[in-house]
This record gives structure tokens, sequence and C-alpha cells, in this order.
């Protein structure tokens, strides 16, 4: 999580460092949005997919930056959707898309992407130990927590 930094430095492809401010975040999901301060770079927003229909076997992307190596892609396929997972010894019903794309430290917050490019889901963590066990937010699931940070 972002909270209790005193200074946070964001590092996008093709721009220069820009300082932003945390507009809100959510423990559970590990979300949170980011205002950015005096950007004078370029950003393509990528399409949202409706993440209901994606389907155990559907092919996937992950676009993120493990062991700092950045603009890593992985692909994979989704091993289960709806996924329960313990978080601080309590389940959470929040119905991760559980995908065999590996998630490496420094890539969590990464988009998931379907074969067409739509975001479907956002990286949230592997299973400790376990290469080929990631977990990713559902784009409904991310949708909705982001709109209550608006």
């Amino acid at each position: 999580m972002i909270a209790g930094h005193a200074q946070i430095i964001v590092e996008l492809p093709d721009a220069p460092p820009c300082e932003a401010d945390v507009v809100g975040e959510d423990a559970i999901t590990d979300l949170a949005v980011l205002r950015l301060r005096d950007f004078t770079g370029r950003l393509t927003v990528l399409p949202l997919a409706d993440s209901r229909r994606v389907r155990q076997g559907d092919w996937v992307v992950t676009v993120g930056d493990p062991f700092e190596f950045r603009q890593t892609v992985s692909a994979g396929i989704v091993s289960y959707v709806g996924r329960h997972i313990p978080e601080e010894g309590t389940l959470v019903t929040n119905e991760y898309l559980q995908v065999s794309a590996p998630v490496y430290p420094g890539s969590s917050g990464g988009p998931v992407l379907d074969l067409e490019g739509n975001v479907i889901g956002i990286t949230r963590r592997s299973l400790s130990g376990s290469p080929g066990i990631s977990f990713a937010v559902p784009s409904k699931i991310a949708k909705w927590v982001l709109d209550q940070m608006e």
C-alpha cells in the first residue's frame, strides 16, 4: 500500500518522473488512485472489459516490471474465475482471477489483458513459493473500488 509514504514518485516510459498525490486507496484489493503533478508526457488509456465474460481457459497477457526489468510481458491462461483467498487470516469474497502468467515482485498492479488488449484485471500477487499461481483483481471489482475513490 501507499499509506504513510511522504513522497510518491511515478516513473513512466517516455516521460520524466513526476510526483503524485494519493486520491484514494483500498487495502483489500491493494488498489490506489494517484493524481500526477505537473505531468508532461502522454498516457494511453486501455479499455476496461467486463470481467464477467472471462472464462476458465481464456488466454491472457500481463504487463509489469518484475525485479525492476521494465515493461515485461508474460502470457498464460485464466486458471480459475472467482477464487476466494485468505487476506490476513480472513477469507475474502473478492472473486479473484487466478492466472498462470507469472506475477513476480514488481509486477503487482499491472494490467491483465485479454487477447484484444482490453483490461480484464489488475495483477495482485502470486502464491508465495508457487510459480504459475497468480491472482488478479477482476475489472468489475476494480471498477467498483475505483469508482468509490472519485
